[in-house]
């Protein structure tokens, strides 16, 4: 019986993360369980904001003097913590810019 041959993994620099990221593509490291993803850019019209859960009432207040909310160029880091999954904002280390060791999912 033949063996199939393992699918090599492409392994991208960070200069083709960001570039992918800014394709809808989303990024690991080779040893790191976390993802990360860019954001789509929105708008967030104001009517919206008094029932948004991730910001305080005292921000809602200030934010209801305005228009809106634009999100724009807002990298995600997702860690899986059991059954649920911890988003942060991604700022990259020296360690991971420097790496060419990043896989595309």
């Amino acid at each position: 019986m033949e063996q199939k041959q393992p699918i090599p993994l492409k392994h991208f620099t960070f200069a083709e993360v960001i570039d992918g990221l800014q394709k809808g593509k989303v990024f690991t490291r080779w040893n790191d369980g976390s993802v990360i993803t860019m954001q789509i850019p929105s708008n967030i019209k104001p009517e919206t904001i008094p029932n948004m859960q991730s910001l305080n009432q005292k921000t809602k207040e200030l934010l209801s003097m305005k228009k809106g909310l634009y999100y724009n160029h807002q990298v995600l880091k997702m860690t899986p913590m059991g059954e649920k999954v911890r988003a942060t904002y991604y700022q990259p280390t020296w360690d991971d810019i420097f790496a060419n060791d990043w896989l595309d999912l």
